[in-house]
């Protein structure tokens, strides 16, 4: 065997040694991944974003913005999409990932000399496909991650709305609870004039009718502020005993009719679940493609070195390999190919 087929065969073991994959097992985790008050925080790093304006957390609650902040990196379906979208980077590598070269050797023994074969062979069909699988890998990763970033506007939307809510049920309960203590010390008042004969029956039925009112909207209210809690600390991935603290207003003003109607004609130019829609169908495309490029015969190349063991002559040289898979008859010889459409027939 030359010294040169030696050292490539060497060469190439080394390689194919270093690129082997280790396993180390990742068990699931074992309780819920929920954080309390405390323990909401979010590293300085990761809020480094251009195109955010700068914002003062403040110190004795959370505002509108910091609830939207921590809920669009806390949330659970938001960090479960973002694990899932590691395998559209995996799959994007392995489409760009060659087959491995093909190698195959022997020795032969015989009573005047020691023979010996060996090949090094490559798949070039795969060099044919591998831009169009790439192009779809690429497509399909921008197609998640826009399908993230649409999960994203969601989570932030949910998120105001749920603070909205919150700050509204909260102004009203303030409303109604003096009210009903108003009505309550009414009540006791007329409840002992009607007890001296100093006031009617109808008078205190209509005190208490008003106050029995204010008192199922205040309970009502209260209901609210608790779903509307545990929908905030679900969306913040929170224990659902966590006690948030919300300071701040709203202070949103409403989309003029011009802004409307700019928006919308906008759409197809900036909301992620359209723009992943375009990239679902580029990805698709380009798998038609590198589905059609496959109808090659298959295709390797390579070099061969050996010993005869019965002369010992020495012979090195190329190989190829053609494989025609198109489909075949009972006979086993290729099907002719057909016509896509058949041509005017005569009487």
């Amino acid at each position: 065997m030359s010294k040169a087929f030696a050292s490539l065969a060497i060469t190439l073991g080394l390689m194919l040694a270093s690129g082997c994959a280790h396993f180390r097992a990742k068990p699931l985790p074992a309780t819920p991944d929920l954080m309390r008050w405390p323990e909401l925080r979010i590293a300085a790093e990761r809020l480094n974003a251009s195109k955010l304006q700068p914002h003062l957390f403040p110190t004795n609650g959370l505002d509108e913005t910091a609830v939207i902040t921590l809920a669009l990196f806390n949330n659970p379906e938001l960090k479960a999409a973002r694990l899932k979208a590691k395998l559209a980077d995996a799959q994007l590598l392995e489409a760009g990932l060659l087959p491995d070269p093909q190698f195959s050797g022997g020795i032969f023994q015989s009573a005047l000399h020691t023979g010996y074969s060996a090949g090094l062979s490559q798949d070039l069909r795969a060099l044919i496909t591998r831009h169009a699988a790439r192009s779809a890998a690429k497509a399909h990763g921008r197609q998640v991650d826009l399908q993230i970033l649409w999960q994203e506007w969601q989570v932030a939307a949910r998120a105001r709305e749920l603070f909205i809510q919150w700050e509204a049920d909260d102004e009203l309960q303030g409303v109604l609870a003096p009210t009903g203590d108003l009505l309550a010390r009414i009540y006791r008042q007329e409840k002992e004039a009607l007890e001296q004969t100093n006031l009617t029956l109808t008078a205190l039925s209509v005190e208490l009718k008003a106050l029995v009112d204010a008192s199922a909207s205040l309970r009502q209210i209260g209901l609210d502020l608790n779903q509307t809690r545990h929908a905030l600390n679900e969306l913040l991935g929170l224990a659902p005993a966590t006690q948030l603290r919300l300071v701040g207003r709203n202070d949103r003003r409403p989309l003029s009719w011009r802004q409307y109607q700019a928006a919308v004609a906008g759409l197809p130019h900036h909301r992620p679940d359209l723009l992943a829609l375009q990239a679902g169908y580029q990805s698709r495309e380009e798998q038609l493609r590198a589905a059609i490029l496959a109808q090659f015969p298959d295709l390797s190349a390579g070099v061969q070195e050996g010993r005869s063991a019965e002369e010992g002559i020495h012979s090195v040289g190329q190989s190829q390999s053609w494989a025609d898979r198109r489909p075949t008859g009972h006979s086993g010889h290729p099907l002719p190919n057909l016509p896509s459409a058949p041509g005017p027939v005569g009487r």
